[in-house]
């Protein structure tokens, strides 16, 4: 379980920024011909000229990295397909540190999505911890230029607006979203165990919210959603009367 307070974040020394900044857009990263893939396959695109381009996904000292290859006289070189301000690179890197979360079910730390040719990378904020945001390359048929910073493509489009994930957690019969959104407050979600959070949320709760001894309630009419991870239980009341309580595996908090 990882444990995150978002009322009490730590500011970083400002040599860290620089660093990451250095990564991010790919200063001194070289990633030599191999007559192997290295690291997690991605996945694949196809220039507008035919070429397939292979995105690898690679962990070394610390540092994520995803790098793009073609495949010439049976080795993968690296290709120059990342639109980076005014460079053009073939590896982007990031650094994974353990605050961060993605709520990806595919799991991986980069990832693709193939209906749109989106490649998202986690978003690290000042705080050096994990939002669940991301940053979002487009792949033109050329290049992958930026798009933006977005919430991942697997949440549905009513939830996209929020500042970073708080709780994430699932009973029997549900899956449990909390998120901060812009304006400090939290925002509850809820599917039915069979759904994604692709699909639309079967509640979301706005506003109304108290926090008490390791519990987030929201209310709604008379009716009060405990999210409470001391006991690791999703609980529903009906005014004072207990109406629901499931047992939470808690996969964020």
């Amino acid at each position: 379980m990882i444990e995150m307070n978002c009322k009490m974040k730590k500011q970083v020394p400002i040599f860290f920024m620089i660093a990451l900044f250095l990564l991010n857009i790919g200063i001194g990263a070289n990633a030599s011909a191999q007559t192997n893939l290295p690291g997690r396959l991605v996945s694949t695109v196809t220039t507008s000229k035919g070429t397939t381009i292979y995105l690898s996904e690679n962990l070394s000292y610390g540092i994520y990295s995803i790098a793009a290859f073609v495949k010439q006289g049976g080795k993968y070189v690296p290709e120059n397909v990342f639109r980076v301000r005014k460079h053009y690179q073939s590896v982007i890197n990031s650094v994974k540190y353990e605050s961060w979360f993605s709520s990806c079910p595919d799991g991986g730390f980069f990832h693709f999505n193939m209906v749109d040719n989106t490649l998202y990378i986690p978003l690290i904020d000042e705080y050096m911890s994990g939002a669940d945001r991301y940053i979002v390359y487009r792949f033109n048929g050329e290049y992958f230029v930026y798009k933006g910073k977005y919430a991942g493509y697997w949440l549905h489009s009513s939830l996209h607006n929020y500042d970073n994930l708080f709780a994430l957690g699932r009973t029997k019969d549900f899956i449990v979203r909390i998120d901060v959104i812009d304006d400090g407050s939290y925002r509850y979600a809820a599917w039915s165990s069979n759904k994604t959070m692709k699909d639309k949320p079967s509640i979301i709760l706005y506003g109304d919210t108290s926090y008490d001894d390791g519990c987030l309630n929201f209310y709604n009419g008379d009716f009060m959603y405990t999210f409470d991870s001391e006991k690791k239980e999703l609980r529903v009341y009906e005014g004072a009367k207990l109406i629901k309580r499931q047992k939470m595996e808690i996969l964020y908090w």
